[in-house]
């Protein structure tokens, strides 16, 4: 026979049946009950800070869904953050995992995708961020959280650090909210998500778990095996180890850029010098500018300015730049043109009469390596004020075809690219050979120098 609970006594019918309701029905609907052990035992962890190190395909982004509309359905009228390193990759990660645990588990989420905020029945939010966006940091500020997530972690620049200890950890007291970190481990070892997932000391609950734990993934254990007999790898290469087991360990061979930070971040004094203005254009994605100064007697060259900003309309960028050639006085400007490029430079161009030249696209890999061989051998170095072009430079990841991981930001190492290009041009191009003044090798020249005018002049009238 059952025990009597007097409590129910003084309970309603309409309340008994809420109570059921909350207790077996809705209890039954919540997605956190369907992660499996390692991500549960995340969820269980009651500390406030915690970071979760794995692979890829390990169930992060689940994960981070279920964590968001848990603390979103318990907590009615709080707000709940994910973060992404771009805001199209917040779209593309966690956008159809939340609806369709919306749909699901039948929460009657409210879905807005184009500000990617859901809604929930009891006023409490879902909303989804990228790092890119203009502001973001200020439209972090002044709000109250319950749950924070930050994914991607390991791409994050210097920020992350000020992002966490100045915005969002005060954003916490309030609500006595949580912060979550996601992340994969990074090619160096250094940066802040580095920190807090190896030492302690930083107040961090770490938990680590890979691939080889997801159990919706049980072909796992045959598809790396193939990935190691593909590569040539063992089960000790950096990059395996890395990329397949989730543990930090020193991969150079992965890295993108050839970049030592005591050879090639240092003040650099030349003599005479040429000056080119690389322009990375964007606006989900950030605008990049990037200028660098080429000595005309002797290979070097060596980048004093370089940032990037989201969401820059194209007046913005007009002040940008002609502040940039007040300031450098650039010989030549360049700019990936390539898809919404092109319509930005040639409003740049004929609106604001900046004079805008399309950047070398092709053969990006063979240019990377011609910067590599300059850092190599100390003809490149970066101002150590721009810090945010050196982290890339340092943690960018290399693909097979040599070029940067799409999911990693590279903005400002693309504007480094196009101006080192046209400054290698000048570097290497032998000394023009010496002419009489009316010889027909000297009126050649000058033909060839007017034809080359002409064609820059009528560049945009012909694209």
């Amino acid at each position: 026979m059952g025990t009597f609970d007097e409590r129910a006594i003084s309970y309603s019918t309409e309340e008994l049946i809420a109570e059921y309701k909350r207790r077996f029905i809705l209890g039954q609907m919540r997605p956190i009950h369907d992660l499996f052990s390692q991500q549960k035992a995340f969820d269980n962890d009651t500390k406030r800070f915690k970071a979760a190190l794995t692979t890829r395909r390990a169930g992060k982004s689940t994960l981070a869904a279920a964590r968001l509309l848990e603390s979103a359905y318990r907590n009615p009228g709080t707000l709940n953050c994910y973060l992404a390193l771009t805001r199209d990759s917040a779209r593309r990660i966690l956008w159809p995992i939340l609806i369709e645990m919306n749909e699901k588990y039948k929460l009657k989420a409210v879905a807005t995708e184009s500000n990617l905020t859901l809604k929930l029945k009891n006023k409490s939010e879902v909303f989804l961020l990228g790092a890119d966006s203009k502001n973001f940091t200020a439209r972090l500020r002044g709000a109250k959280y319950k749950r924070v997530v930050i994914d991607e972690a390991q791409s994050y620049s210097q920020n992350l650090q000020e992002l966490v200890d100045d915005i969002l950890t005060p954003a916490l007291l309030d609500l006595n909210g949580d912060l979550d970190l996601y992340g994969s481990p990074g090619p160096r070892l250094s940066g802040y998500f580095h920190d807090v997932t190896t030492k302690p000391e930083n107040g961090w609950s770490t938990h680590r778990w890979s691939i080889l734990n997801n159990p919706h993934l049980p072909s796992a254990p045959e598809f790396i095996a193939e990935i190691l007999k593909q590569k040539a790898w063992t089960v000790n290469h950096p990059t395996f180890k890395r990329e397949w087991l989730g543990e930090w360990v020193l991969d150079e061979s992965s890295l993108l850029f050839e970049y030592n930070p005591i050879f090639n971040t240092k003040i650099e004094s030349m003599g005479e010098y040429e000056t080119i203005l690389g322009v990375d254009f964007g606006y989900r994605d950030k605008t990049a500018v990037c200028v660098l100064r080429y000595a005309t007697k002797e290979k070097k060259a060596h980048v004093i300015e370089s940032h990037a900003k989201a969401e820059m309309i194209i007046s913005e960028i007009a002040v940008l730049i002609k502040d940039l050639i007040d300031k450098h006085q650039p010989t030549k400007i360049v700019a990936d043109t390539g898809g919404l490029g092109l319509s930005m430079a040639k409003e740049l161009s004929k609106r604001h009469h900046l004079p805008i030249h399309p950047a070398v696209k092709r053969e990006k890999a063979a240019r990377i390596q011609t910067i590599n061989d300059a850092l190599r051998t100390r003809q490149l170095t970066v101002h150590p004020e721009n810090g945010n072009l050196i982290y890339q430079l340092m943690h960018l990841s290399r693909t097979d075809k040599g070029i940067e991981r799409p999911d990693e930001e590279c903005d400002e190492a693309d504007a480094l690219i196009y101006a080192f290009t046209e400054a290698l041009h000048y570097l290497s191009e032998p000394e023009s050979p010496k002419f009489a003044l009316h010889s027909e090798d000297k009126l050649m020249e000058s033909l060839e120098r007017n034809a080359q005018e002409m064609q820059n002049q009528d560049w945009w009238e012909r694209v």
